[in-house]
């Protein structure tokens, strides 16, 4: 049963019908690396920072239903594409996570790099605690550091844009094994 035009979400399960069916298309908006770690099998990949550029990539007439890693990204996505005039843009709720919980198919790499959201909150956390410490140990300023990747991290959270992230996704273990550099 096809996904009413006017719906914003629908569960993996709800996207897998329709676009085994032929009439939709699945729009991965990660980076590379996480593309390359894993993704649903009939997935095309468009990171999300390229969606703007790459948008006319999509076809037109199918119901587009846009994948994260869990459902944040690719809800930004399916706004951008709502804001460009596609009306056929749905969310897959739970992102890539909830579709391999659901038994459905996936791609999956041997080995992969940690997920961008884990050395994100790793790096964040260890250059935190180094700044702190060298606040308290040798020149109180250096905690002006951890106040600056705390206000990152909150200013992440808001707006929905990371540096630290975008600087991530293009390191080398970050990216796909012949991609080009973003």
């Amino acid at each position: 049963m096809p996904i009413p035009q006017s719906a914003r979400d629908a569960t993996p399960n709800e996207a897998y019908e329709e676009i085994k069916g032929g009439d939709a298309v699945l729009i991965d908006v990660r980076t590379r690396g996480e593309f390359a770690g894993t993704h649903a099998e009939p997935a095309q990949l468009i990171p999300l920072h390229e969606l703007n550029r790459r948008a006319v990539e999509i076809p037109e007439g199918k119901h587009v239903f846009v994948i994260c890693h869990s459902g944040g990204r690719s809800a930004m996505a399916a706004g951008q594409l709502r804001a460009r005039g596609r009306s056929n843009v749905t969310n897959v709720v739970g992102g890539t996570c909830a579709w391999k919980a659901a038994g459905l198919p996936i791609v999956a790499a041997k080995r992969t790099a940690m997920p961008l959201d884990a050395q994100l909150r790793g790096i964040a956390g260890l250059l935190t605690v180094v700044f702190s410490a060298l606040g308290l140990t040798v020149n109180h300023w250096y905690g002006t550091g951890a106040l600056f990747i705390g206000f990152m991290l909150f200013q992440s959270a808001i707006t929905g844009f990371c540096p630290m992230m975008n600087m991530l996704a293009k390191m080398p273990w970050n990216r796909g094994p012949s991609s080009p550099v973003d």
